[in-house]
Formats: C-alpha cells, structure tokens, sequence
C-alpha cells in the first residue's frame, strides 16, 4: 500500500469496488481535483454542525437550533469560497435553505436525544478471518459518527432520497462500523442511519440496519480482497452512469493505461499520460 501505515477504509473500499481508476487517482496519485461536488460539500457543512450538536448533547447541553444553524452557515461559506459543481436544479442559496430546515429539524426531534457516549470516535482494528483468526490485510480505520447509550452506532447521511431494505443491507460502511465496534468493544451494535432527506419539504427519517457475525465474516474478506487488488496495483476504470459527475472524468479520459505515480511497492512508476488527447 502507499499509505504511510498499512491500513484501508471503508470510503477507499467503496471507492475501489466502485472504480478502480477513481482510486488511484484519489489515494495514490492524489490529482488535485477541479471542483467538488455541492452534495459532498453540503454534507461536510451539515456534519460539522451536528458534530457541535452531538458534543454539547454529551456535556447534557441542548444547544438551540440557531446556534446549530449558525454553525452550519459558516462552514457552508466556507464551502462555497472553493469551486463547486452543482446538480440541476440546485444552487448555493437553495442548499442554504435546506440545510437550515434539516438542522432545525434535526434538532427537534432530538432534544432528547438518549446518553451520547462518543462522537466522531476514531477506530482502528485488524481485518480478521472470524473462522480460523487469520489476519487478512491492513488494518481497517475509521471513525463513528455517533454512539449512544445501549450500543448504538448512528450514520449521519444528507441525501436526495432515502434508503430502502436492499441498500441497507448492502451497505459496505454500515458493515465496516459494525464490524470494528464488535473488534473494539466486544459486544454487537445496533446500527442506525439518521438521513437528512433534501426534498421540497426537508425530512429526516431513522432507518435500522443489523449485521451478524456471518456478515462479519463476508465483510472481512471483502476488506482484504481488495486490499490484495490495490497492492498489485489493478485499478481498472467503471465507466458508467456514475462517469458524468467524477471529477476525474478527464484524467480518467486521457489515461492510457499506464502505472499510478504512487504505485504500490512491485508496480512500474510511470506518469499519468494526462496531455494524450481522449
């Protein structure tokens, strides 16, 4: 691996089983990107402020929704100081608006939000075959969001619509957390996901997730299979619906099929041929 310790997360996971290309460029080239995308740039703002929200809940503090809001305003500016790209039908002032409905929101229906016990909690624990304890790759890292009393690790999601059984169960990051809690603590978590829905009228819906000992196992091998694909330095391109919002979509396009920059130990170190006409 490139990376100064051997270790993978679920994003470089999602991202590689998404896109082999994407990675690279990501996490081993490290291209500067030209834009970001508004729903990322949003969530970041969104997640900021909640964060404040959390932390003063852990201190038995209700913070008021305008001071959650406040929080959110700032970052938000600040997001909007880079470039960003934004979908059809959006813009900065109406994802302004509706940042400040979901947080209000957000806040109301959880005043009394039960005994929060961590947040944004980093994790680090070893991918192991829960049959014979073999250790199977890096190390996975990460960090939960939210944990509250009884076990219970909450994902804070902004997004355009919510999720259904199918997605909830495929999850690769809802089976990364649930497996690192089980490593970390010892005991099984109950998962939730809080997803601050962007619609017309902003809604904030509470789903439910499980993950066993058996999904453990498939995750582990899932983790360490693609651990062994970026080391011998496979990073295929995924070209599809998903192409038309990267923003690698023209070094992506200019690639000719030669070795990242920061390959890993083995790979050819040759550069990107990004002035090739596509």
């Amino acid at each position: 691996m490139s990376d100064e310790a051997p270790t993978i997360t679920a994003s470089k996971i999602t991202t590689y089983l998404q896109c082999g290309r994407k990675y690279a460029f990501r996490y081993l080239d490290r291209l500067p990107v030209p834009w970001k995308p508004s729903a990322l740039a949003f969530g970041s703002a969104v997640h900021s402020a909640l964060e404040i929200f959390h932390e003063k809940r852990m201190d038995g503090v209700t913070p008021s929704a305008d001071e959650v809001v406040h929080a959110f305003l700032v970052d938000w500016e600040a997001e909007l100081a880079g470039e960003l790209r934004f979908k059809d039908g959006e813009d900065a002032a109406t994802l302004r608006s509706q940042g400040e409905a979901l947080l209000r929101l957000y806040v109301a229906q959880n005043a009394d939000l039960p005994v929060v016990r961590a947040v944004e909690w980093p994790f680090e624990v070893a991918l192991i075959d829960t049959a014979t304890g073999e250790i199977l790759g890096p190390n996975l890292r990460g960090i939960f969001d939210l944990v509250l009393d009884g076990d219970t690790l909450v994902e804070i999601k902004t997004a355009a619509r919510g999720y259904d059984a199918g997605t909830l169960a495929r999850h690769v990051q809802l089976s990364a957390y649930a497996y690192a809690y089980r490593q970390s603590v010892g005991r099984d978590p109950t998962l939730k996901v809080v997803a601050l829905l962007k619609h017309k009228k902003p809604k904030v819906d509470l789903y439910e997730a499980a993950r066993t000992p058996l999904d453990d196992a498939w995750f582990v091998h899932v983790a360490a299979e693609v651990g062994r694909g970026i080391e011998a330095g496979v990073f295929p391109p995924n070209p599809g619906w998903q192409c038309a919002d990267c923003e690698f979509a023209e070094p992506c396009r200019a690639w000719r099929g030669v070795a990242s920059v920061s390959a890993p130990t083995g790979v050819r170190h040759l550069p990107i041929a990004a002035e090739v006409a596509p």
